[in-house]
């Protein structure tokens, strides 16, 4: 993969890099913090699946022009060298997998509400017949997991709650008993015909 001093170089020729910085904890991407020498900050994420980047730099600008949740600006995409780019502006504050645990618990309980009026808004905007990853098709999006949604979110919860710090120890039994809950018959019968139940597919043209 194309180092990202050089990268920049090519594909932002007009913009001084004053410093850069490794970000260790990610996915399948190298991200990488960028300070340009006027003081504008960016973060560049690099990938062998363009695919993936591809999908997610078309999310963020859907997310954008569907929802009020914000997200960063798109700089510059594209691929070089066989591998998937893309140059976001960076956001401001402070990392949250750093401070969350460290924070008061009235300012933990607003954080989470945030996170869960961010959801449901993304939820409104966007509908799919398939739950699992979503993938660019066509003008719009298409998730490719299973069609048993309530399985796959149970898994993919129990995951999360595994992977939560130790700061949330006292709150996992609690957190598995709510998805307990949701996975009763009565619940799924409920929340699925209330949302994914209605099966269309969102193109950024709302076609």
């Amino acid at each position: 993969m194309i180092d990202p001093a050089e990268l920049l170089a090519a594909v932002a020729p007009d913009w001084t890099v004053e410093a850069t910085e490794t970000v260790t904890r990610g996915n399948h991407k190298r991200t990488t913090r960028v300070t340009f020498a006027d003081g504008d900050r960016a973060v560049l994420q690099q990938s062998r699946n363009t695919d993936a980047l591809e999908t997610e730099v078309a999310l963020v600008a859907a997310v954008a022009d569907r929802t009020a949740v914000p997200v960063p600006a798109v700089l510059a995409s594209g691929t070089r060298d066989g591998d998937g780019y893309a140059l976001f502006e960076r956001a401001p504050g402070r990392d949250l997998h750093e401070v969350f645990s460290t924070l008061v618990p009235a300012r933990q309980q607003a954080i989470a509400r945030t996170f869960g009026r961010a959801l449901a808004g993304l939820h409104g905007a966007f509908h799919f017949e398939r739950c699992g990853a979503v993938t660019a098709a066509g003008e719009g999006f298409a998730a490719t997991g299973p069609d048993d949604c309530a399985a796959w979110l149970g898994t993919h919860a129990r995951k999360g709650v595994a992977a939560l710090p130790s700061a949330f120890d006292a709150q996992r039994d609690r957190l598995l008993a709510a998805f307990e809950r949701c996975q009763s018959p009565r619940a799924r019968r409920g929340s699925i015909r209330g949302t994914s139940g209605r099966g269309t597919r969102w193109s950024p043209t709302g076609r």
